[in-house]
Order: C-alpha cells, then structure tokens, then sequence
C-alpha cells in the first residue's frame, strides 16, 4: 500500500463560508496550527449524486466534494474532523481534509469493507474483505503492519482506551480480537447462533456490541463474555456505541432505542421511516434514511435537534466523535 498525494484531481468545495472551527494549540514554547471539528459534525456520501457532504450540528451543508469515490465506509479522524473514504470501485482509500481537499490516496486495496480511526494516534485501521486482510496505516497513510486472515471479515470495531486498543472483527459467525499495536490474536469467540450480526464499539469503552437481529449484547472487551443481554426487541439490526451505551434501531417496529451500558433502555424515537444508518456522537445520534432523503440528529432524551432532506440518498456516514 503505498500513500501518493492528489494530483489531476477535480475537487468542488462549496460552502467555505461555513468554514469548521479552527483553533491554536500551544505545546511548550512552539505554536503550531491545527484545524479541530467540533464533535458531534457528520460526514455523509450520496451514492445518488456522489457527493461527500460534511454537515455541523446545525444540519448546515458546509463542504461538498463532487466525484468522491465510491465510498462503501468512512472513518472519521475525531481529533481533527478529517476524513477517510473507503473507494471500492477504485480499491483504494481516500482522505479529505475538512475543507474538502483531497490530502491523500492509498491503493493496494481489493475490496476495502470497513474501518476506523484510533482518537489517539490517529492510525487508521481497515478490513479488505476481497484480500482478507486487516491492516494498520498512520495518519498520512503509510503501512504499519498488514494481518492475512484466514477467513472474510466483514465488520470492524475497535475499544479498548488508550494504550489498550483492542480491534474486534465479525466474521462468519465469529469474533477474533486482536492488539492494535502489532494485530496480534487475543482471543476468539463463536457465536452461538447464524444471523444478521452488527457490530459496533466506542474506542475509550472496555466493551463492544453486538446484535444477531434478535438479541442485543454486550460483551467484555477482555474475554468476550456477556455482560448485558437485551431480548424485549424484536428485530434489533443497526446498532451505534456509545460512551455509555449503545443506540439500535428495531427493524420490526419502526423505532430507534437508546440503552445504558446496564441494559435500561433510556430514550424512543419512534417510527422512522426506514432502516436508517447511525453514528453515535457525544450525548446524541446522527440517523439518515437513504429512502427518505433523511439525516436528523437526536439528543439523548429522544428529541430531534437537526433534520435534512437536502443531501439526496445518504448511503454512507461518519460521524466525528
């Protein structure tokens, strides 16, 4: 895999009056510049107009980038807002900077499926399910160290707290966890039951979830043992972590639930108009409905603060934690 930088590249940025918080960082004597994202802003692609699309929490459009790349996963750099596209048509990963411009490209991908961004070295991990491979890049893009895996990885999470990240990966029916430092094996779990599986992590947690569409659990990031066991939904599919909990959307009701980590259910909102897709940020949700023309963002007692139809098909999301 090997980082080149953008050229003959035709990148729109509209909106730049919009433009996302910048601030100072003083580190010692010297000062250097650094542009910070707020959390709680979204990255969405449009498969129907291919286009990237940052939005504040205020649902203001503030960057748009046109021809992105077909993205089938974005990971957000929750440091500082920038943000990785996973372009399956081109096997390759794609980064923007929160201006839109094109920073970096990383070829060497088969079929890149999904990945995330460490808040705290800023090392971006993905899944090549056509390769199956897991592999751990630096911020500008450079290999750290690639893992041939002997079975198709189809989702990644990553917990654990700083200096202990641990990357949990569903694959046929089983977890396998492994060191973010070197991607050495801890451990492996068989899941007792065949399902539509979800799988999701907050990175300073020492657990993850997960649901098999009837059961949601959640596990100890350890030993794989269950902690909180939810059986009241009916179908729960889509699942977003939390610091704290975990969002799922019940896929034979209509409606999205937020737990705590105890297993109590804290918030409904009901009767979305589809299987929406989440990204769970500080103390809210980010919910789009690709069917609807929908992105809104939810406060944790359940109340709609931002709703937009203005980005068409959103397929994709990322939210900056």
């Amino acid at each position: 895999m090997t980082p080149a930088q953008p050229t003959n590249r035709t990148t729109a940025v509209i909106g730049l009056s919009a433009v996302l918080l910048v601030v100072l960082i003083f580190t010692g004597c010297e000062t250097s510049e650094s542009l910070i994202v707020n959390p709680g802003n979204c990255w969405v692609y449009s498969r129907d107009s291919d286009r990237l699309t940052a939005l504040d929490a205020d649902g203001e459009l503030t960057v748009i980038v046109e021809d992105p790349g077909r993205a089938v996963a974005l990971a957000a750099d929750p440091v500082n807002g920038e943000i990785w596209l996973a372009d399956v048509a081109a096997r390759r990963l794609v980064k923007y900077d929160t201006d839109g411009i094109l920073e970096r490209l990383v070829s060497g991908f088969d079929q890149p499926a999904d990945m995330v961004v460490d808040p705290d070295s800023q090392n971006l991990y993905v899944i090549d399910s056509g390769a199956e491979a897991l592999s751990a890049l630096d911020e500008n893009g450079n290999g750290l160290w690639t893992l041939e895996l002997d079975y198709f990885p189809h989702q990644l999470g990553l917990a654990g707290r700083e200096n202990a990240r641990r990357l949990i990966i569903e694959g046929r029916e089983v977890l396998y966890c492994y060191d973010s430092a070197q991607g050495e094996l801890l451990w492996i779990h068989e899941l007792a039951d065949e399902g539509r599986y979800h799988l999701d992590a907050e990175p300073d947690s020492a657990s993850f979830w997960l649901s098999d569409g009837a059961v949601l659990r959640r596990y100890d990031l350890a030993d794989a043992s269950v902690t909180v066991e939810i059986a009241g939904l009916e179908r729960p599919t889509v699942i977003s972590a939390t610091d704290g909990g975990c969002w799922v959307y019940d896929d034979a009701t209509g409606d999205l639930h937020l737990y705590d980590d105890a297993g109590a259910r804290l918030t409904t909102v009901s009767d979305l108009p589809g299987e929406p897709l989440l990204g769970a940020v500080p103390d809210r949700v980010w919910v789009a409905v690709e069917t609807a023309d929908l992105v809104a963002l939810y406060d944790e007692n359940g109340d709609e603060e931002t709703r937009t139809t203005s980005v068409i098909g959103p397929a994709v999301i990322g939210a900056v934690r």
